[in-house]
């Protein structure tokens, strides 16, 4: 056999193997006394002046935040690509009685810090044609979300979901924030997304951590392991 059809034969069995042993990669939170994490993938703590929520958004949540007009670019979110960044999708609710401020969100792995990239750098950042169903300037605004709803499986935009143009979040309501970081790489296995809110008129604050770590799972094939399976043990 000539040498460029044994190179074809080669990429034509890579690509079917690829298909059949699909990886599935991402972060989960991890659950404590006070953190709840609930059916996908999405943590809620309930405290006496706030309740947070958070998810990471995954191609899945992407494909369906997308899909909705307020969110929605020019592209098709069928056809656009995901700017390679670390996005989380979060719902902070005022249960107190002053007006409550969110003061920093920042992401943590190793020693490093993160603050959220910017809805300028983001928008540089992603000139690409591939990512034109992204309008960095309406996913990352403040928006409040209406009834009592913390998880984007229960959240629909169009019908739960309006514009927010106040810069703290008064007693009752609840504000939803989408945040874009720096990738977080790979060699760090675990990271935390730290929350810190205060109430306005009061010295009363709050930080609240949230510890996620990564799974990686094949889809298929003989390798094949259901999320929270420990490596190498297999499907029974």
């Amino acid at each position: 056999m000539r040498k460029p059809a044994c190179v074809l034969l080669a990429l034509l069995v890579s690509a079917g193997c690829a298909r059949r042993h699909g990886m599935v990669r991402g972060l989960e939170p991890e659950q404590s006394l006070v953190i709840e994490a609930r059916e996908g993938r999405c943590a809620v703590l309930r405290s006496r002046i706030c309740d947070v929520a958070i998810e990471q958004i995954d191609p899945p949540k992407w494909r369906k935040l997308l899909g909705y007009r307020m969110l929605a670019g020019r592209g098709s979110p069928a056809e656009t690509r995901i700017p390679k960044f670390a996005f989380f999708h979060i719902v902070v609710s005022n249960m107190g009685s002053l007006p409550l401020g969110i003061d920093s969100i920042t992401l943590h792995y190793g020693s490093v810090e993160k603050k959220p990239i910017a809805v300028e750098d983001a928008v540089k950042r992603s000139r690409s044609p591939a990512y034109r169903a992204f309008d960095f300037k309406k996913v990352l605004a403040a928006r409040r979300l209406m009834g009592d709803r913390y998880c984007l499986k229960k959240i629909n935009y169009e019908r739960d979901v309006i514009d927010y143009r106040l810069d703290f979040i008064i007693p009752g309501d609840r504000l939803i924030r989408i945040v874009a970081f720096e990738w977080v790489p790979v060699q760090f296995r675990r990271l935390r997304v730290a929350v810190r809110v205060s109430q306005l008129g009061s010295a009363e604050k709050k930080v609240i951590d949230f510890n996620f770590r990564r799974f990686e799972y094949r889809t298929r094939g003989a390798y094949y392991r259901k999320p929270g399976k420990k490596s190498g043990e297999k499907k029974p």
